[in-house]
């Protein structure tokens, strides 16, 4: 009995809601007010610029964020006040809300005017005069999200929001979390690295690959593709998408321990399919589980959402289908064909 399989980016598109959030209403300017912050993270906090200082711990290098680092890495830095959010430390009272700070702080008003006056020699004028487009909040490219050409060193084009349908890019500040790594996302930026962007997967906030096409997701491995669509405000952005990650679903092998290795195919047509795999969220579901509600995230390590010919959607083993269902959870099960082109995968029914 051939089954018909659950496809992941449908379940990712689901999981995925809300991965990256809109600017949040207010008269706080996100740009300006990521511009005011540098170098800590500059979030617009219901329609207020807060700054979260990077040494407070919980943004730039995934420690979990303490209140008595945080409160001192924010007075220390001028700051009025510090406070963990989840797992960001928010500094308040910075510019440009205002505070004494603005004074002669050195935040980014003041370099933006240095820059305007004849070069005094110092390596941070000299930095920024010859950094070219460097600026956060300047305009980049749908194609530079995958190609990261034009922002240049430190930097990266991003996006957070959307124009109708298409991603509004511009440079932001890059951070140092590689792919598959946790990270930490507000409404206008994110601690992952160039070319990278920081998504929910349905087993926390990890840094995912950008792409156009399967082959800018080539260097992920054999296995990876350009399958994830991505859903900011409950629409689903045009134009660009994330990368599917290169994993082993037998040996369980290329997800790291709270993630689960799971197998896709899809019909480019008359019947030819192409299989790709990812890592998701792993769930308790086992042989026969219903996981209508989250696909593949409602099922256990080594099994896959699937819906079956009669309507019903369950979690199933996946099987060697050179086999023939030894592998399954109990003999009276049988290793079916699932539309691997490589005739490798099977699932248990």
């Amino acid at each position: 009995m051939k089954v018909a399989h659950r496809f992941l980016p449908a379940a990712l598109a689901a999981i995925l809601g809300g991965c990256a959030q809109a600017e949040l209403p207010g008269e706080c300017s996100a740009v300006e007010c990521r511009a005011g912050c540098l170098p800590a993270l500059g979030i617009c906090v219901e329609g207020r610029c807060t700054c979260s200082s990077p040494d407070g711990g919980g943004d730039t290098d995934g420690a979990a964020c303490t209140a008595a680092a945080c409160t001192a890495s924010c007075l220390a830095g001028g700051y009025s006040a510090g406070a963990c959010v989840g797992t960001t430390c928010q500094c308040a009272g910075t510019p440009p809300d205002g505070g004494d700070a603005d004074a002669d702080d050195g935040g980014a008003d003041d370099r933006a005017a240095d820059d305007a006056t004849p070069d005094d020699g110092t390596v941070e004028d000299g930095a920024a005069d010859d950094a070219g487009p460097h600026e956060v909040g300047d305009p980049c490219t749908i194609d530079d999200l995958v190609e990261q050409r034009i922002c240049g060193d430190g930097m990266k084009c991003a996006f957070f929001e959307l124009a109708g349908a298409f991603p509004d890019p511009i440079c932001d500040r890059a951070g140092a979390r590689n792919v598959n790594q946790a990270c930490a996302r507000a409404s206008s930026t994110d601690t992952c690295a160039s070319g990278l962007m920081c998504l929910n997967d349905g087993s926390g906030n990890r840094c995912r690959k950008l792409c156009r096409t399967d082959a800018d997701c080539a260097s992920l491995g054999s296995r990876a593709a350009c399958r994830i669509e991505m859903n900011i405000g409950g629409t689903t952005a045009s134009g660009i998408k994330a990368c599917t990650l290169d994993c082993d679903v037998l040996l369980g092998t290329g997800c790291d321990t709270l993630q689960a290795c799971r197998p896709s195919f899809v019909d480019t047509g008359g019947g030819v399919y192409v299989g790709f795999t990812d890592c998701t969220g792993v769930g308790s579901g086992t042989q026969g589980s219903d996981c209508s509600t989250n696909g593949a995230a409602d099922c256990a390590a080594h099994y896959q959402c699937f819906n079956l010919t009669g309507g019903e959607t369950q979690c199933l083993y996946i099987c060697q289908m050179s086999y023939s269902g030894l592998d399954c959870p109990a003999p009276a099960y049988t290793c079916n064909p699932i539309s691997d082109p490589t005739a490798r995968l099977g699932a248990c029914l």
